[in-house]
């Protein structure tokens, strides 16, 4: 009866929702478009109708900027209308767009430049003082403002001399591994069943982050690997905190795919190659996260797993449209759009 109570009306509303993500059909008239006008026509036919309307312009900054509030918004829309564990699932997940948007005030702060055009101004969960945020003197300062947030810890504790001094990305990843204890600790109070579907989807998006960290760490930040493996994330599904001891030692990011995605290698033998490699290696880390989204909304139809599945399907479509409207400004062909998708 509480599982009916807590699923039932939510897990119809995202079935339902479901019937409307882009099809197949969509993505191949969306990709074969001529050029961002015809994209955006072809998009107002479907659900995105509302969004097309509301953009500001039809440059590809004004779309993503849509792109973007329209994810936020929807689910905050979900968040309201689903109960007990599932309501609490997208309140924790939507920190991560707090998350963000703190990661996007400390990198203008930083830099002293205007915040993006896709920053969005409005409370999600957190009220952040943007202005004294920016004003800051200095980065303890910036932390201090912060003290009546959830993130003030975590970036307190993350302050080091060196982070001070040059390093804004500990704070960044302080913010990420914050956010993921934050959910795994609320599985724990879930069902056993909700507990397993969660925790598995989640930690292997946990195994795809770092992976795709351990990559540009080592391209573009030269650490030494006990600092690489202090930042990683812990609660990973499929790499033990060995195997990841390996991964940070060998940077053979490929071993670590061979074991979420068999057969998958990421081949690496030039500068040039390595970075098309990083690419790729983000299209095929996608990948895997959508076909562990289609696998939870297909798990028993009263857990929470159609709303966790919903939730990651959002988000890879949500991607796609990006990677489409950002294909069509830079004049790609159909066929390259269509490489850049995940479904």
């Amino acid at each position: 009866m509480n599982a009916v109570r807590s699923y039932g009306f939510i897990n119809a509303k995202v079935r339902a929702k479901r019937a409307l993500l882009l099809s197949d059909v969509d993505y191949s008239d969306l990709c074969e478009a001529k050029d961002i006008y015809e994209s955006l026509l072809i998009l107002s036919r479907t659900r995105y109708k509302k969004m097309t309307e509301r953009l500001e312009s039809q440059t590809v900054e004004s779309i993503e900027k849509g792109i973007h509030f329209e994810e936020i918004g929807q689910f905050l829309e979900l968040m309201n209308i689903s109960r007990n564990s599932a309501q609490k699932l997208f309140a924790t997940l939507i920190h991560f767009y707090d998350g963000e948007k703190l990661k996007t005030l400390l990198r203008s702060w930083q830099s002293k430049a205007p915040l993006p055009d896709s920053f969005y101004p409005e409370k999600i969960t957190v009220d952040f003082p943007v202005t004294d945020l920016l004003e800051a003197l200095d980065l303890e300062q910036f932390v201090e403002i912060l003290k009546k947030t959830i993130f003030y810890e975590p970036l307190k504790n993350a302050l080091t001399p060196l982070t001070i001094k040059s390093r804004l990305f500990d704070l960044e990843i302080a913010i990420d591994k914050f956010m993921y204890s934050q959910l795994w600790d609320m599985t724990a109070k879930m069902s056993k069943t909700d507990r397993e579907i969660v925790r598995r989807i989640v930690g292997i998006e946990i195994d795809l982050k770092n992976l795709e960290w351990i990559a540009r760490a080592k391209k573009y930040y030269q650490l030494q690997q006990s600092e690489l493996e202090s930042m990683l994330i812990p609660h990973g599904y499929h790499l033990t905190k060995s195997q990841m001891h390996t991964l940070t030692s060998t940077g053979s990011i490929g071993d670590g795919l061979s074991r979420i995605l068999p057969g998958v290698t990421i081949p690496v033998t030039t500068e040039s190659e390595e970075i098309q490699s990083l690419s790729a290696l983000e299209i095929i880390l996608d990948q895997a996260l959508f076909i562990e989204a289609n696998r939870a909304f297909l798990s028993f139809p009263l857990s929470i797993g159609s709303t966790v599945g919903y939730y990651y399907l959002v988000k890879c479509e949500m991607r796609n449209l990006k990677s489409i409207f950002n294909a069509k400004s830079y004049g790609m062909t159909s066929e390259q759009t269509e490489a850049l998708l995940v479904r």
